[in-house]
C-alpha cells in the first residue's frame, strides 16, 4: 500500500516550521491589506488603529494557550482585535 499525503502547498512540514497543532501565523502585512486597515480605522474614527497588525500573536509553532491573542489582555476580543479581524 502507498503511501499519500495531501496538504496545502503553504504548508511548510518539510523545512521544519510547522508541527502540530501549530496555531500559524497572520499573512496580511502586504501594502494593499495595510492601506485597506489604514482607510478601515479612519472610517471608525480610530488613527491608532492605522499602522500595525495585532500584537502577541505567537509565531507558527505557538499553542493557543500560550498566547496572549487567544485570552487575555489583547485577545481577540477587545476592541482593536476584534476591529482588525472584522
Amino acid at each position: 500500500m502507498q503511501h499519500c499525503s495531501h496538504r496545502y502547498h503553504a504548508h511548510p512540514f518539510g523545512d521544519g516550521r510547522w508541527k502540530f497543532p501549530g496555531i500559524g501565523e497572520f499573512q496580511c502585512y502586504d501594502k494593499y491589506m495595510m492601506g485597506d486597515l489604514k482607510m478601515a480605522a479612519r472610517k471608525e474614527g480610530k488613527p491608532q488603529w492605522e499602522e500595525k497588525g495585532p500584537q502577541k500573536t505567537g509565531c507558527y509553532n505557538s499553542l493557543p494557550s500560550e498566547v496572549p491573542f487567544f485570552g487575555g489582555e489583547g485577545s481577540f476580543l477587545s476592541d482593536y482585535e476584534c476591529f482588525f479581524l472584522v
